[in-house]
């Protein structure tokens, strides 16, 4: 009876190689196999391939902390009784990020458990056991607000592992999705760095609420009734109206971010060069290991969002969000709704 319990759990099965197959079905043996993943992924993390080091500079830095000018305008579209106003507001600067006890026990307190460790091995409870020390928190806190100003970042948060994982039967090279692993402890300092410009974002009403996607609280459901609903009253009402809807589908979402237009992205924002400078220094140099059966291939990357990065879902936002302000400016005369 056990064993036939432990089947189903899972438990009895035994661990399958790894296959790709040709586009006819064919099954391809492991080394031409390992040749085409590491040949596609190369392809897929460098399709916007750029140098942030030559993007931005040390002067760049003391530029945007010594800017004493006029906080940024920026336009927004709001719509009062179907009516269309252009409003222009100011996004305020940026505080600098002093990361404290509060900060660290926080972020190390969502952690869940029994989650995949990084390339280190260190899990998510072991981390929760350093937590209860107050030497081990304010140690990590010092060496936390020491990476905030270091020029060079530890090698080993530069690092991910990737699983791919088949999205078919017998899928080619292209049909496998990729979970990236990287050290807990990048994980929480980059967790610190979120909350503060996701923090910045809702001081400034920069965050656009028809934004569902990596939202707390966003439902799609709420998007789909949106929807729903304009579209019902497109046909029952009595003018005559057109509804147009488009949908845009982003094919490797993540991987397809230019990484040049996200530093913009920040900039525009007003993000804290301290923590730009961050970002931009654990983006250049960056790489990731792929294990395909029992070969294992390192891939440097250059373009895109970082898999398995805690900050990921709040840049590919901020990117979003540009996308969405531009489309906001059509809006006059198009009346467009765009949803997320």
């Amino acid at each position: 009876m056990w064993e036939s319990i432990n089947i189903l759990r899972g438990k009895n099965k035994k661990d399958e190689k790894d296959k790709i197959f040709s586009e006819n079905g064919e099954e391809l043996d492991q080394v031409e196999a390992g040749n085409r993943v590491e040949e596609f992924w190369k392809y897929i993390f460098n399709i916007c391939k750029c140098d942030l080091t030559k993007k931005w500079k040390e002067e760049d830095i003391q530029k945007m902390l010594k800017d004493t000018e006029e906080e940024k305008v920026i336009k927004s579209v709001i719509k009062i009784n179907e009516q269309l106003f252009l409003v222009e507001e100011k996004i305020a600067k940026m505080k600098k990020l002093e990361i404290t006890q509060e900060h660290v026990t926080d972020v190390i307190e969502r952690l869940k458990n029994k989650k995949a460790a990084g390339p280190d091995l260190l899990t998510p409870e072991i981390f929760k056991e350093i937590g209860k020390s107050e030497i081990c928190l304010k140690t990590i806190t010092q060496c936390f607000n020491n990476e905030m100003t270091s020029k060079n970042k530890p090698k080993e948060w530069k690092e991910s592992r990737t699983k791919l994982i088949p999205k078919k039967k017998k899928p080619t090279e292209k049909d496998f999705r990729p979970i990236s692993l990287t050290n807990i402890s990048y994980k929480l300092f980059m967790s610190i760095i979120k909350d503060e410009i996701e923090n910045h974002l809702k001081i400034n009403h920069l965050i656009k609420e028809n934004q569902m996607g990596f939202t707390k609280g966003g439902r799609k459901e709420d998007n789909i009734f949106i929807l729903q609903y304009l579209v019902e009253k497109a046909f029952t009402s009595k003018e005559k109206k057109t509804l147009v809807l488009i949908t845009v589908d982003y094919s490797k979402a993540y991987d397809s971010i230019d990484r040049e237009k996200m530093i913009e992205a920040l900039i525009e924002y007003k993000i804290h060069p301290h923590i730009i400078d961050n970002i931009i220094k654990l983006y250049s140099g960056d790489y990731t290991k792929i294990r395909f059966g029992e070969q294992e291939k390192r891939i440097d990357i250059t373009s895109g969002i970082k898999q398995g990065c805690t900050l990921s879902t709040t840049l590919f936002k901020i990117v979003t969000y540009m996308i969405i302000k531009e489309l906001e400016k059509e809006e006059e005369d198009t009346k467009l709704m765009t949803l997320h």
